[in-house]
């Protein structure tokens, strides 16, 4: 079957479309967070309010302290799955530009819905362990179990 220019240019560009947004998915849609419990230290590993990204990009876990609080966070955008990172006192999805304030709560879209916060406690070594299969949505994060009391 041959090809006019005009067909060809199409189907090119057509192609590197479809390349183009693969290569976006893979960046958007970071490996899913973990469904097992993941030790993140000891309250000393976080001695100051604010939010802590070491397990971000490996567990998509964000651990935010304010006051004698210590909660866990998902590090991945509601919008599309992204990876957000810490900016001064917010945090923000890189891919479309979502804000959240450290509570999880979305102060600019294209987000919709905060952060669900994971099961959170101390083990008997006095080490914080996360457990992400068990989320708590806004209306939960008074819940005993979405945070631990540090200091």
């Amino acid at each position: 079957m041959e090809m006019n220019r005009r067909q060809f240019t199409l189907a090119t560009a057509a192609l590197a479309t479809c390349t183009c947004c693969g290569a976006m998915d893979a960046k958007a849609s970071p490996a899913a967070a973990p469904n097992k419990p993941v030790d993140v230290g000891t309250v000393g590993d976080y001695p100051a309010d604010g939010a802590f990204d070491q397990f971000a990009k490996s567990d998509r876990i964000m651990l935010i302290r304010k006051g004698n609080r210590l909660y866990a966070t998902t590090a991945t955008c509601t919008h599309r799955n992204c990876v957000i990172k810490c900016v001064k006192d917010e945090l923000r999805c890189p891919c479309h530009g979502s804000r959240y304030d450290l509570a999880g709560v979305v102060t600019r879209g294209p987000a919709k819905t905060p952060l669900p916060r994971y099961a959170i406690s101390l083990n008997s070594d006095r080490r914080i362990i996360v457990d992400p299969s068990q989320r708590y949505e806004q209306e939960k994060w008074d819940d005993p179990q979405s945070f631990v009391t540090v200091g």
